[in-house]
């Protein structure tokens, strides 16, 4: 395989995401209605609020090496009806 083989894809208008904070190795990203924070290795700085004042639907617990992907942990009552976490993969 070489570099033609591959095509950029860019999603510039993607209203249904949104990356709300980060800093202090986690994201807080928002998908459509949901709100995720999850680790991200390279967001060493100081988020703007404190990672512990964030409201989240799911948090990815950090992972010794981030080579594996954390399973999400959802609250019952904000857990989204469709997708692979709701059984519809």
């Amino acid at each position: 395989m070489s570099a033609s083989d591959f095509q950029l894809l860019v999603s510039d208008d993607w209203s249904d995401y949104q990356l709300l904070d980060s800093g202090d190795l986690r994201k807080l990203e928002r998908f459509g209605k949901v709100r995720v924070n999850r680790p991200d290795p390279q967001a060493f700085w100081r988020p703007k609020t404190p990672v512990e004042n964030w409201k989240a639907d799911a948090v990815f617990p950090p992972r010794p090496t981030m080579t594996i992907a954390a399973p999400g942990l959802f609250r019952a009552s904000n857990r989204p009806r469709t997708g692979p976490s709701a059984g519809t993969a």
